[in-house]
């Protein structure tokens, strides 16, 4: 018999299916499913606030740049370097 091959949206899916239907408390759902209560209740409230496409995988990227460089320092300095291309520093023949 083949392995049955399912990734995690997939479970999460097949989760809040059974939370659904109401035959299982908490307990029982995330023993069920393998998973900490803590996941369980991550995944029902991922579910509330933004229905099933909140189940996909979320990005970890960072959602801001604090410690970005201000946009008028970076017109400043483009404009300083495209007005004096040769104020750039000289390279060391022996470096």
């Amino acid at each position: 018999m083949p392995w049955k091959e399912t990734d995690p949206v997939t479970e999460r899916i097949k989760f809040i299916e059974d939370w659904l239907s109401r035959k299982y408390s908490m307990t029982e759902l995330c023993k069920k499913h393998e998973v900490s209560r803590k996941t369980g209740y991550k995944t029902i409230k991922r579910f509330k606030e933004g229905g099933v496409p909140a189940l996909y995988d979320q990005s970890r990227a960072a959602r801001g740049r604090p410690n970005a460089t201000d946009d008028m320092m970076v017109k400043l300095v483009v404009g300083a370097r495209r007005r004096r291309p040769n104020w750039a520093r000289r390279s060391c023949a022996r470096c």
